[in-house]
């Protein structure tokens, strides 16, 4: 899962820019989209292969960490939330 860490970064930015929910899709497809084109990359390299399970282990590891950015402000938004 080597997109974790970017899908985090990139989930971070959505959550501060208070973008709406079609962005969070969009940026998941997008990540996805670099991870193909990587694999991609690979059909030129002597000695590598292109692997649809490196892309489906990317685009989990996008969602993952789109995921945990998007947890993390659920979670911080209702600690702020007094108990009724």
């Amino acid at each position: 899962m080597p997109l974790i860490f970017l899908g985090i970064v990139t989930g971070s930015w959505l959550v501060l820019t208070q973008r709406k929910w079609l962005a969070w899709i969009m940026a998941w497809v997008s990540l996805t989209a670099v991870v193909f084109i990587a694999e991609l990359g690979q059909l030129v390299l002597p000695e590598r292969n292109f692997d649809w399970a490196d892309v489906g282990w990317g685009a989990v590891g996008a969602f993952s960490g789109l995921a945990l950015a998007a947890t993390f402000t659920f979670l911080k938004k209702s600690a702020r939330k007094p108990f009724a």
